[in-house]
C-alpha cells in the first residue's frame, strides 16, 4: 500500500521531507477517513526517524531505527489514540491523562539521539482537558520533537491548537485513479459502487469490500426509497438500521441527499457521487422539492452528531426517517 500512497501524495510527502532539517514542530494532517492519511503519516514518520535515508529522503528500511519502528518498539515514537474499554469497545474520547503522559515523555532525552515523534489520532477526539493539556506542549515545544495530529474533522479542534500547527490537507487522487485501483484489487465488485459507498475514500472502499458491506448499503437504500414511495414503514426500518454501523449509514445518507440536491437543482450533467444509483435517484427526486431536501439535509447533519454521542440510535433513526416520510408525502 505504501507505493500507491507515495504515488498519490508524492508532492505533499516530498514537500515535507525536503524540509527535514527545518521541520515544523507540529503538523495537522487532514483528510477524510479512509483516504490513507494514516499510511501517509507512517511513511513520513519512518522517513523522519530513519538513520540512513535514501537520496529521495525516504526511510531505508534496514537501519536500527527502521527495524525498531517496524517492530512497534521504537523508543522515540509515541502514539496517542482511543483506548479500548473493559467491554472491548473503543473509548469515545482521548483523555487528559494520555496527553499528560505524552507531554512528560517528550521532555525526556531521545534514546537514539535523534528526533522524538508523537502521533495523535484522531486528534479531534481529544476531550477539552486533553486539548488544553496539549496546548501547553505546543506553546513550549521541546527540541527535535515533531507532533503529528491526524483529523478528518479539523474544525472540531480548538482554534488555538489549529493555529499552532502547520496544516496539510491530502487531496483525493480523483475518481478515475481510485476507480482503476479498486478494479485492480477487487475485480469481483462494482468499483463505482465501492467508490460511492466509501464517499471516495479508497482505503475505506477496500474495507467495505472485505466486509461485504455493499449489500448492507443496497438494503438501506431500498428502505430509504421505499419510505419515499410510501411502501416502507419508517419505524420498522429504524429498528433494522439500528443494527448497522451508524457512521456508515449516515455517510451513505448524506451522499444520497447531496446527489438528490444536485439533481433537484437542475444542474446539467451533475457530478453524482452515487453513479450506480443514478436511475433510482432520478426516480426519487420527482417526489420531493429542493427546499425540502435542504431542510432534511440540515436535520440529517444534526442527527449525525446525536448518533456520535450517547443518544438511542434507534430513536434517532425513527425521528429522521419519519421526517423523510413526511417530506416526501406531498411535493409542494
Amino acid at each position: 500500500m505504501q507505493s500507491v500512497i507515495r504515488q498519490w501524495y508524492e508532492s505533499s510527502l516530498q514537500g515535507l521531507l525536503q524540509r527535514k532539517d527545518s521541520m515544523p514542530h507540529a503538523i495537522l494532517l487532514t483528510a477524510a477517513d479512509g483516504s490513507g492519511k494514516e499510511q501517509f503519516a507512517t511513511i513520513l514518520i519512518t522517513a523522519l526517524l530513519c538513520k540512513q535515508p535514501s537520496a529521495d529522503n525516504m526511510a531505508c528500511g534496514r537501519c536500527q531505527s527502521c527495524q525498531l519502528f517496524a517492530a512497534n518498539t521504537h523508543p522515540d515514537f509515541y502514539r496517542v489514540e482511543l483506548l479500548t474499554n473493559d467491554d472491548g469497545k473503543l473509548a469515545k474520547e482521548i483523555k487528559v491523562d494520555q496527553v499528560r503522559q505524552l507531554s512528560h515523555s517528550l521532555t525526556q532525552t531521545s534514546q537514539l539521539s535523534g528526533r522524538k515523534i508523537a502521533l495523535i489520532n484522531p486528534a479531534d477526539k481529544m476531550n477539552r482537558n486533553a486539548a488544553n493539556s496539549l496546548l501547553k506542549t505546543l506553546e513550549e515545544p521541546t527540541d527535535d520533537t515533531v507532533l503529528i495530529l491526524l483529523s478528518a474533522h479539523p474544525s472540531r479542534l480548538l482554534p488555538t491548537i489549529r493555529s499552532r500547527c502547520q496544516k496539510l490537507t491530502l487531496k483525493s487522487p480523483g475518481r478515475p485513479a481510485v476507480i482503476d485501483w479498486l478494479r485492480q484489487h477487487y475485480p469481483q465488485h462494482n468499483a463505482e459502487a465501492l467508490f460511492a459507498a466509501a464517499d471516495g475514500a479508497p482505503f475505506a472502499a477496500l474495507e467495505l469490500a472485505e466486509k461485504e458491506d455493499l449489500e448492507t448499503r443496497s438494503k438501506l437504500f431500498a428502505g430509504f426509497s421505499g419510505i419515499a414511495e410510501g411502501r416502507q414503514d419508517p419505524v420498522t426500518l429504524a429498528a433494522q438500521w439500528a443494527k448497522c454501523d451508524p457512521e456508515l449509514a449516515f455517510r451513505w445518507l448524506r451522499g444520497w441527499i447531496r446527489d438528490l440536491i444536485s439533481l433537484a437543482s437542475g444542474q446539467k450533467n451533475p457530478a453524482l457521487q452515487n453513479i450506480d444509483l443514478q436511475k433510482d435517484l432520478h426516480a426519487l427526486v420527482s417526489r420531493i422539492d429542493l427546499r425540502k431536501l435542504f431542510c432534511f439535509y440540515d436535520q440529517l447533519q444534526r442527527d449525525a452528531l446525536l448518533a456520535q454521542g450517547s443518544a438511542n440510535i434507534q430513536l434517532v433513526y425513527e425521528a429522521l426517517l419519519l421526517e423523510w416520510a413526511n417530506q416526501c408525502a406531498v411535493k409542494s
